[in-house]
């Protein structure tokens, strides 16, 4: 029996950038009605979790990747992990979605993990609003917290427990969930430093609504980043269904 189907932030950068186009393009009504058929649709993987079908891409397929298409205009990619069911990324058909998702996991194959791995640390360790430790070794090549003896994002050994001043990756972003991400923090007197996943000449050619960027705070801000993160977005989510 599936438990849970869990959207991780790279499906709901996706989401986003569909409702927003959808939004510009038509209006906010045809834009919620979009985002609400993928999400029933993936609802639906919570009692028929096979459902869906093999993506078009073998390679994806021998890992255990699955699709699921909403709607005739949107795909979202899964796997079922134990009885839980996690949805890697949500894009529109007529994209080459199975390439761009290949080049995901291969230049960066330890990224939707590793953000999957954070999120639940914050949260065990979370109480009364406010993040108490942040658990973990820190690897000094990607500036990442892990939990075992080699990264699984550069496959480094070089690891060593965490100083309060270490830059710590926090999260990748599409272009409008950074600016609110970034002021949050400001707001909060939390340092950070951006940077640009395309670069400054790349984001120019195909214009900055396309670029992504990825934030790094000091470890010792780790567990508030988080936890401002994660109100941030819940908050967001929580008022466009009560809105609905």
């Amino acid at each position: 029996m599936i438990r849970s189907v869990e959207l991780l932030p790279s499906a709901w950068d996706g989401l986003l950038k569909i409702k927003y186009y959808a939004a510009e393009m038509f209006d906010e009504r045809t834009a919620e009605k979009v985002t609400n058929t993928i999400l029933d649709s993936l609802e639906r993987l919570q009692s028929f979790p096979d459902s869906g079908s093999l993506t078009p891409d073998p390679w994806l397929n021998s890992l255990g990747y699955r699709m699921v298409i909403s709607d005739r205009r949107n795909v979202s990619i899964y796997k079922q992990i134990d009885d839980t069911i996690y949805v890697y990324l949500i894009a529109d058909t007529r994209t080459e979605f199975t390439r761009v998702f290949r080049e995901m996991i291969i230049s960066d194959p330890g990224l939707l993990l590793q953000e999957k791995t954070l999120t639940t640390a914050y949260k065990e360790h979370k109480e009364d609003g406010s993040i108490r430790k942040v658990k973990g070794m820190y690897c000094e090549n990607c500036n990442r917290l892990i939990e075992a003896d080699r990264c699984p994002v550069c496959k480094s050994r070089k690891i060593r427990e965490p100083e309060a001043k270490d830059p710590c990756y926090l999260t990748e972003r599409d272009f409008v969930s950074s600016g609110i991400l970034e002021d949050m923090l400001k707001q909060n007197n939390i340092p950070y430093l951006k940077k640009g996943v395309m670069g400054a000449g790349m984001a120019i050619k195909v214009g900055p609504m396309l670029e992504r960027s990825r934030f790094y705070v000091p470890f010792e801000q780790l567990g508030n980043a988080m936890a401002i993160m994660e109100d941030l977005f819940s908050a967001t989510e929580e008022t466009e269904i009560a809105d609905q």
